[in-house]
């Protein structure tokens, strides 16, 4: 749980960069400390956390670049999601949720994957 949040977190600072060719770390500050807090839980020592952040980042890099160099099908959905932010600038999980999985599956497989998802999600609230 703390890897993947930790590659989610540094995701958006990977996927800027590679859309707009810099680094945004002031921008991505607060994603980036909340990474390297998570880390800390996992590590035994500085030195030890930063290694692990470094690997994170090339995780989080991973997503949208294959081994080959070509973009995966998630930099579809960050594409779609990035032009929609650049209207609105702030977004709520589920709509931003929607955005990617239209750029990535298109507009009927999304809506029939996201209907499944809340379904899931729903029940699991139910239960809580």
């Amino acid at each position: 749980m703390i890897e993947r949040d930790s590659v989610i977190l540094l995701s958006g600072l990977t996927a800027e960069k590679k859309y707009s060719g810099r680094s945004n770390y002031r921008g991505a500050g607060s994603d980036f400390r909340s990474a390297d807090d998570l880390l800390n839980y996992l590590c035994g020592s500085s030195e030890e956390t930063y290694a692990y952040l470094r690997l994170q980042l090339v995780r989080a890099k991973q997503l949208w670049t294959t081994p080959q160099g070509g973009d995966t099908i998630w930099w579809n959905g960050v594409v779609a999601l990035a032009k929609k932010l650049l209207e609105v600038k702030r977004m709520k999980f589920r709509p931003a949720r929607e955005i990617v999985y239209e750029g990535v599956y298109g507009l009927a497989d999304a809506k029939r994957m996201l209907e499944g998802i809340n379904t899931k999600e729903r029940r699991a609230t139910k239960l809580v």
